[in-house]
């Protein structure tokens, strides 16, 4: 049942999301690296190990849409075969996510920082990162939604929530590929789309 509650637990969040992400964007706009880009790129270059970056692989795999939506996919018509409302949310949020990515690198043109010569070089822009912004939104929606309908409990929707876009935006700067103000900049797109794929999916359900 669709509670007003549910409405202000998830539109204000991805508002105060959204105005964050077009603070972050200011700074990526001027395509300089901040102090802490460059710190903690350097770090990522002391630290690496080739081992390191091949155990995450699975993580970078996960990062495409090619994966993270067909997954979401196939979540949501499961949910949809348990009879669970609002599940429709999560691939909405997936393909949200990578829609606004596009979007955003239609606007914000950022220099990617040196790669790893194995990496090769990439013309896209850097900013935000599309890894981040597509499983965050992903898992943002999902969280939240299995959370409202008692599948998983508060504990491990945070997990699915807070972990999955933590360790994607470690990957994401761990292996070079995108700055640390990227990471924050798909953090923030991601919890703004698919908090409001959430919103709006409650919102069709009250009107059902």
């Amino acid at each position: 049942m669709y509670r007003r509650s549910d409405s202000a637990s998830t539109l204000a969040p991805a508002v105060a999301a959204g105005l964050a992400f077009a603070a972050v964007a200011r700074v990526a706009a001027a395509d300089e690296p901040t102090q802490l880009d460059h710190a903690l790129h350097d770090l990522a270059t002391a630290s690496y190990r080739r081992w390191f970056e091949l155990l995450q692989l699975p993580i970078e795999l996960a990062g495409y849409p090619g994966a993270y939506i067909p997954l979401a996919a196939l979540g949501t018509a499961r949910l949809r075969r348990r009879g669970v409302r609002g599940g429709n949310a999560i691939l909405t949020a997936a393909c949200g996510g990578w829609l606004a990515l596009r979007v955003a690198r239609l606007v914000y043109r950022r220099v990617r920082p040196p790669r790893p010569s194995h990496r090769g070089p990439k013309a896209d822009s850097s900013f935000p990162s599309g890894h981040t912004t597509g499983l965050t939104s992903s898992a943002v929606a999902a969280a939240t939604i299995l959370a409202r309908h008692g599948i998983l409990s508060r504990r491990s929707a945070r997990l699915l929530g807070v972990g999955v876009p933590l360790v994607t935006g470690f990957n994401r700067v761990y292996v070079r590929e995108h700055w640390a103000t990227d990471v924050i900049g798909g953090w923030l797109l991601g919890v703004a789309v698919g908090l409001s794929c959430v919103w709006a999916s409650s919102l069709r359900s009250a009107r059902a």
